[in-house]
């Protein structure tokens, strides 16, 4: 009896031990080789990026510092993404001073010393990202902030840059970010001052060496940095300094605040991130929200909301609205980015606070009319991994295949439809062959599943399913 039960035990234990040493570690991504818009981690099936990123500040305080946020409050943070089922995160930078750890040095006096990197810094930031991947997040290491001081525009970025290490008046080294007192730091991310120049480049090695065992690392130039040979500068130091070392990661680069979309397209970058028109940011009428082109620049995009503008308020973009956006975004072929207020700020709220307590997990506050858009992300991850020929597809804006114009498709293969009009069918050039249906209700998530056998090929016509409320999604796979 002994003998069995000492067999039954070691079992159970050598079991257990290898479920635990089953679990996957995460991989490097790496463009997909036979689909170009999504991401292999080494296993063939293509990765898609979802997020419902936000600052890490506190932005009522001066400057939008990163301190207020410590371990707990990053655990807290996964737990909320985790529960909308994303799979993605931005971590924040701030290039100026609001009190918390920052790139340099502090002395007594309370001035930099930009020959000095702080160590805390780099662990506090490292220690966040590892804590991501025990989560198979993953995550974009930002590296510059253009809201840090270096805008020619923006009240914020004005007081941001009287806090900027590189004002004259915030170091003891004589440099200058603004030599012709422009009221911002004009100098501090120009590629050609040969001066300021050589401390950015010890500081991104620094961070190069940091992270280079994280197998979840994007490489982020940065968030709305108008200076396109700065960010080029900075692509080509990485690879170089990172073709030295074991793992290569990819590099992210998007545009806002008058960069262009043309700088990110002609640049070397792995993952670009294009930007609404400026002047039609946050309205409902830019092409990135209401119609997103289809992706077509042979590298995987993202589409971020903070650059599209689809964030002023929850009464301006509806629930409707929010849902419209990110299946849209997906079935155009990006990859799909909320700028999420969380507990930051009444000013992306609607003008007031409607924040809620433990919402929607114990311990995190945040407005519940933004849930429409966090669930429309993890219900678009759900369906992409479920996918069983994502690497075949490719999206469309010709409503001959597709009548509404949002569809990724496989011939004969693999369609996922959205109808964004509340009342609409779906007719599809639908391949000959038998398909297994799928009508999913992007507002309460429910579906209801059928089959087609022995279709002869040509358009069919699917009506607006009776369980569906409004908006909908049809998915079919052979």
């Amino acid at each position: 009896m002994k003998k069995a039960t000492f067999i039954f035990t070691f079992l159970a234990i050598f079991a257990l031990m290898s479920q635990v040493s089953a679990e996957p570690e995460m991989a490097l991504l790496r463009q997909h080789p036979k689909n170009w818009r999504y991401f292999d981690n080494g296993t063939g099936k293509p990765v898609y990026l979802v997020s419902s990123h936000t600052w890490m500040a506190d932005l009522t305080s001066p400057g939008w510092p990163q301190g207020d946020w410590d371990a707990n409050k990053l655990n807290k943070y996964l737990d909320f993404i985790q529960y909308w089922n994303l799979n993605f995160i931005r971590t924040w930078m701030w290039e100026h001073d609001a009190g918390a750890e920052g790139i340099w040095v502090k002395n007594e006096k309370g001035k930099f010393d930009l020959t000095k990197l702080n160590q805390a810094y780099f662990d506090r930031l490292y220690s966040f990202v590892r804590e991501a991947e025990k989560r198979h997040i993953y995550v974009s290491v930002m590296l510059f902030q253009g809201f840090s001081g270096a805008l020619s525009f923006h009240e914020e970025n004005f007081l941001s840059w009287t806090l900027h290490p590189m004002n004259a008046k915030n170091n003891v080294n004589g440099i200058d970010g603004d030599p012709t007192r422009k009221g911002y730091g004009i100098e501090i991310h120009n590629v050609e001052n040969t001066t300021i120049l050589p401390y950015w480049e010890v500081y991104v090695k620094k961070m190069v060496d940091t992270f280079n065992d994280c197998n979840n690392v994007i490489w982020e130039m940065g968030n709305e940095d108008p200076y396109p040979p700065f960010s080029k500068h900075f692509i080509d130091v990485i690879r170089a300094y990172e073709r030295t070392m074991p793992k290569q990661h990819l590099i992210y680069y998007s545009a806002g605040s008058f960069t262009g979309n043309e700088a990110i397209y002609s640049s070397d970058a792995d993952i670009y991130g294009p930007q609404a028109d400026d002047y039609e940011w946050g309205t409902i009428k830019n092409v990135y929200f209401n119609n997103p082109p289809v992706v077509s620049h042979h590298k995987p995009e993202i589409l971020d909301a903070d650059h599209v503008g689809n964030i002023t308020s929850p009464k301006t973009f509806t629930a409707i609205d929010q849902r419209n956006w990110t299946w849209k975004s997906f079935l155009r072929g990006y990859h799909t980015l909320f700028m999420d207020c969380y507990d930051a700020h009444p000013k992306y709220t609607g003008g007031s606070n409607l924040t809620i307590a433990d919402h929607p997990i114990p311990g995190v506050s945040t407005c519940p009319l933004w849930d429409p858009q966090r669930r429309s992300l993890g219900n678009t991850l759900r369906f992409a991994n479920k996918m069983k020929y994502l690497e075949d597809t490719q999206p469309t804006e010709d409503t001959n295949m597709c009548s509404t114009g949002y569809c990724l498709y496989s011939i004969g293969k693999e369609y996922i439809a959205y109808q964004p009009d509340v009342s609409g069918s779906i007719t599809l050039d639908l391949a000959k062959g038998s398909y297994k249906v799928e009508t999913f209700d992007t507002d309460d998530s429910s579906s209801e599943t059928s089959k087609i056998s022995g279709w002869t090929g040509g358009k069919r016509t699917f009506e607006k399913p009776s369980h569906v409320s409004q908006d909908w999604v049809l998915y079919l796979v052979r």
